[in-house]
């Protein structure tokens, strides 16, 4: 009986010291960051680029749009807070908040011009005297967003 004990006990305790050598070693959570990052890029499947410097802009303009739209789903679950055109109803997405999402993907050092640009089967308009992308409506947004 004492040996049957014995061998459980020390089961026992080879799982527990495996499983928390496997916690250690776990970056599912850094993964994740990485792919919430990311997704707003990939998402165009862009050509491959040497580096930042070398991507084409436009990419990392819809990237940027992307990423906040995505963003603002994953946080806010809805655009129900988001900024609209009262007569359009068109999403405004503040140029700030694009530059910024773009400096969390990029890094700080990389500026981007903004300005107006076609993207897959719409067009994200940059108004300069408001500094805001305006964009189809948030239903629109919420239909062709990423699941």
């Amino acid at each position: 009986m004492v040996a049957v004990l014995v061998l459980v006990g020390a089961v026992t305790v080879v799982r527990a010291g495996v499983r928390t050598v496997a916690k250690l070693f776990d970056d599912t959570q850094q993964r994740q960051e990485y792919e919430d990052e990311l997704e707003g890029l990939v998402l165009f499947d862009p050509v491959p680029f040497d580096g930042i410097e070398n991507i084409d802009d436009l990419t990392l303009r819809e990237a940027a749009v992307w990423g906040c739209v995505y963003s603002i789903q994953e946080t806010q679950g809805s655009f129900d807070n988001c900024n609209t055109d009262p007569d359009t109803e068109q999403l405004l997405l503040p140029s700030v908040d694009v530059d910024a999402y773009l400096a969390k993907l990029v890094g700080p050092s990389f500026k981007m011009n903004h300005k107006t640009f076609e993207m897959e089967d719409m067009t994200i308009e940059f108004d300069e005297t408001t500094q805001c992308y305006r964009s189809p409506s948030p239903a629109v947004w919420a239909a062709t967003a990423p699941p």
